[in-house]
C-alpha cells in the first residue's frame, strides 16, 4: 500500500526533523575548553622577558617631564627660617614650675 514516493518523502522528513534537533539540542550544550596542554606546543616556554615596573618605579617613569627651559632652569625655592627664631614673639610653649 505504500508507494516508493511516499517512503521516500516519509525518510526524507525524518532526516530533517533528525537534523533540525540536533541542531536545537547543540545550542544548549558548549563544547570542552581546550587545555592549556592543547594550545601550547610541546616545549615552548610561557614566560615573561622582563618584571613590570611597580609604585614608584612605575610613578617616576610617568611623572610630566620639563620641557620649558623656565621649567628646567628654577631654583629651588628659598625656605627662610630665620621668621621662626625671631626673638620678638612670644614662645610657644611655657613652662610653668610646679608650686608645692
Amino acid at each position: 500500500t505504500h508507494t516508493p514516493g511516499a517512503t521516500m518523502q516519509r525518510t526524507l522528513a525524518l532526516a530533517l526533523a533528525l537534523a533540525l534537533l540536533l541542531a536545537v539540542a547543540s545550542a544548549f550544550f558548549a563544547p570542552p575548553a581546550p587545555s592549556a596542554a592543547r594550545l601550547a606546543r610541546p616545549g615552548a616556554l610561557h614566560m615573561a622577558t622582563h618584571v613590570n615596573a611597580k609604585a614608584t618605579k612605575k610613578h617616576r617613569k610617568n611623572r610630566p617631564k620639563k620641557h620649558r627651559l623656565s621649567d628646567i632652569n628654577r631654583a629651588a625655592p628659598a625656605y627662610d627660617v630665620s621668621p621662626l627664631l625671631d626673638p620678638s614673639l612670644p614662645p610657644e610653649v611655657v613652662v610653668v614650675p610646679y608650686a608645692e
